[in-house]
């Protein structure tokens, strides 16, 4: 038996959000692209990770296994780096992180909508920040925007509510995102 309800159906939305960050293969190309993205930014900790094989196969000194298949890698990065639960990755735990959470549940003043706010925690390994060109975190947080603000996820589109740095330990710093979200109450 199949529980539903108000509080269940956000676990579909964060899941769903969870998939298009690492959906290489969405039919929507800035959704693809920006996920191919996403998925080279967190399993390379190369300076220069985009040009980096699109299979993510190749190791080359990378502390992240190797895969024979897409979907594999996409797992491992869902598992690993994209983060449904929330946890600080170790002092020592090299690489970059997406840490995806709902929160600031409130009742709107019609009580038939829960407005929300889904927040996208961006850590990096302050080792892996700098990249040929750029500072990691800042491209990873283009692609998020990319694939979320003004997308319909839930029963409108979300948008673009704020950010700040965040420091979670010495080693592990970078940026929270949030975008507004309305649910059904």
């Amino acid at each position: 038996m199949t529980e539903t309800g108000r509080f269940l159906d956000l676990d579909k939305l964060i899941r769903k959000i969870a998939e298009y960050l690492i959906d290489v293969e969405n039919s929507d190309a800035i959704v693809a692209q920006s996920a191919q993205k996403i998925c080279k930014l967190l399993y390379y900790t190369e300076k220069d990770p985009l040009i980096q094989p699109q299979s993510l196969r190749t190791n080359s000194g990378n502390p992240s296994p190797t895969f024979e298949t897409l979907a594999e890698a996409q797992q491992f990065i869902l598992g690993k780096r994209v983060l449904l639960v929330p946890r600080v990755p170790a002092e020592e735990e090299r690489g970059s992180f997406i840490i995806c959470i709902i929160d600031d549940f409130t009742l709107s003043p019609n009580k038939q909508f829960k407005p929300n706010k889904i927040i996208f925690d961006v850590l990096c390994h302050h080792d892996d920040w700098l990249l040929e060109n750029t500072l990691r975190p800042f491209v990873i947080m283009q692609q998020i925007d990319n694939i979320f603000n003004n997308r319909k996820l839930s029963i409108g589109n979300i948008e673009f509510g704020g950010c700040r740095s965040i420091v979670l330990t010495p080693t592990m710093i970078g940026y929270q995102l949030v975008y507004k979200n309305v649910s059904i109450n």
